[in-house]
């Protein structure tokens, strides 16, 4: 928590491209590769940019799409598994 009680990071379940490294597919030829499939993935995200390079993305929280930075914590085969792991742990979902 910081100074003000609220959260630092949670966690959600989102289907991504994968990214490989920071410069992204415009850059990295593995990146490239990698983004032509997206997966299910647990995320963690992270309210409040820190001093480690991350990759972000876009998300909407109380009505206002905002840019967060995220770990990749897990990946699933499928959406099934992935909506089972949310389900028994109780993170939210995101339906693209």
């Amino acid at each position: 928590m910081d100074s003000q009680g609220k959260e630092d990071s949670g966690h959600i379940i989102k289907q991504i491209f994968v990214p490989h490294c920071a410069r992204g597919p415009k850059r990295c030829e593995k990146c490239k590769q990698m983004a032509e499939e997206k997966k299910y993935c647990l995320l963690q995200i992270y309210f409040h940019g820190g001093k480690v390079t991350r990759p972000v993305l876009e998300l909407e929280t109380d009505d206002k799409r905002q840019w967060y930075e995220f770990d990749l914590i897990k990946t699933f085969n499928d959406e099934n598994e992935a909506k089972m792991y949310a389900n028994e742990h109780e993170i939210r979902f995101i339906e693209n």
